[in-house]
């Protein structure tokens, strides 16, 4: 039984080439070199544009309540910032509890669910100010579509042992 609170999760550091959702779920990934989808003898360095200015931090923090068993859980994520990628600031708020139906079968539910994040990316321009994406060098509109689905997660859990 927690009688303090744990440190579930924890990351401190400057994400490169692979940027994530509060979660961990990958946003995208960027290669240290771009070559044009249309014609692949051009290519551009894309480290300067997504080297995040400081690090990321991101940690969750769980506490057992010990008389009624209710786990909470609360985390909170800085983000990043790049000249191309910004990750704004997250919070996470979760709880579970079990139930103990019979000595043989327990209930678990639990929730927990990443707030306030978002993903804005910008665009980069040629010399006739035409806005394409970075990563392949392909049109603008044409780009892949960041998920920012909410991070969250539901469970409900029955275990039954036998003997």
């Amino acid at each position: 039984m927690l009688r303090y609170p744990v440190l579930s999760d924890f990351y401190a550091g400057k994400e490169h080439g692979s940027f994530t959702q509060s979660s961990g779920r990958s946003v995208f990934s960027v290669p240290d070199v771009a070559y044009s989808v249309y014609d692949t003898s051009i290519s551009h360095r894309l480290v300067k544009f997504y080297t995040p200015r400081t690090a990321r931090l991101r940690w969750i923090l769980n506490y057992m309540e010990p008389r009624t068993q209710w786990l909470l859980s609360v985390g909170h994520d800085s983000g990043m910032q790049a000249d191309k990628l910004t990750i704004s600031k997250s919070s996470f708020f979760g709880m579970a509890k079990t139930f103990d139906i019979s000595p043989t079968q327990i209930l678990n539910v639990s929730w927990g669910q990443w707030f306030g994040e978002k993903v804005i990316e910008r665009p980069c321009l040629d010399e006739y100010d035409r806005q394409y994406w970075c990563p392949n060098l392909s049109a603008w509109v044409d780009r892949p579509m960041v998920d920012m689905q909410p991070s969250k997660y539901y469970e409900l859990k029955y275990q039954w042992q036998f003997d």
